[in-house]
């Protein structure tokens, strides 16, 4: 089993030129062709159609889900050959989220003018899909209904700006994927957080650096061992500290280690994940992890 990770940028490329098509090529150009891709900062509005296309180039059998959790039109997708339990399909706002100023006479998403002191919330949002596990792939003779073959797949984005607020958001993510012994779950997405451990030495002074020369905070480290104490390995753990070739972001200079694919569960094993750098049509790489399925 495939499964690609990749921030797409809302599809707008060079000169704000459309990258649907160049995506869709690809990913379709991709041996073997995955079976999930889980996208971020998707604007259906912007580019209408863009899922779609991606979706026919996959294969006849590859189907959408999309959560807009901003106005219905930006947000998250993941995109499957596998069968997804429609009723189990799930659309979430995320807690928490940085707030900025609004200068006043900025034009507010629903028409109003800012006014002097107004704040807005950067909201995230996470979409789930549940689906099987195909039986066929494991092993034969066993009784399936204590096999465990159920597949969560959760796809998220969250905060840039604040390692504070992006723990309150892996609170609330591992609030709404509690663990069920009948499940294995994937929690993939643009986490926008580093582990100290995946850098070396001088690459995190060299961090601390140019944060310095731009005025920001950080870097930061920590944020992701919520999801890991809540059960959720990461797929790359065993390669630390990194090479430089899993940098995903970003495209043509890349520094950080941001999109992250985690796994919970014992019918599913890594086998392979790298950083596709061949495909540059965003400011991130795609991270594409391949698993074994097992008893």
């Amino acid at each position: 089993m495939r499964v690609v990770q990749l921030n797409v940028k809302r599809f707008y490329g060079k000169e704000n030129s459309s990258t649907v098509f160049a995506i869709a090529a690809a990913l379709a150009a991709l041996d073997p062709r995955p079976n999930f891709v889980c996208l971020n900062e998707v604007d259906v509005k912007l580019q209408p159609g863009g899922l779609e296309k991606i979706a026919s180039s996959l294969g006849p059998k590859f189907t959408i889900a999309f959560f807009g959790h901003v106005r219905d039109r930006y947000g998250n997708a993941i995109i499957s050959n596998l069968p997804v339990l429609s009723t189990k399909t799930f659309q979430h706002h995320i807690r928490g989220g940085s707030t900025i100023k609004l200068e006043p006479g900025t034009k507010k998403f629903n028409g109003e003018i800012a006014k002097e002191g107004d704040v807005h919330r950067i909201a995230r949002g996470m979409l789930v899909v549940e689906t099987s596990l195909p039986t066929s792939a494991l092993q034969a003779g066993q009784n399936q209904e204590n096999l465990g073959t159920s597949l969560r797949i959760a796809c998220t984005h969250l905060d840039h700006i604040s390692s504070e607020q992006r723990k309150v958001q892996m609170e609330h993510i591992c609030e709404l994927l509690p663990p069920r012994p009948d499940c294995t779950d994937l929690l993939v997405g643009d986490f926008n957080a580093l582990m100290r451990e995946d850098y070396t030495d001088e690459h995190w002074e060299n961090l601390r650096s140019l944060h310095a020369s731009r005025g920001w905070g950080g870097p930061y480290s920590g944020d992701l061992a919520i999801v890991q104490e809540h059960g959720f390995v990461d797929c790359l753990e065993s390669a630390k500290p990194l090479s430089p070739l899993h940098l995903t972001a970003h495209v043509g200079d890349p520094a950080y280690r941001l999109d992250y694919c985690f796994l919970r569960g014992r019918h599913m094993r890594p086998v392979g994940s790298f950083v596709d750098r061949t495909i540059d049509f965003s400011d991130h790489y795609p991270v594409i992890t391949d698993f074994d399925l097992v008893q």
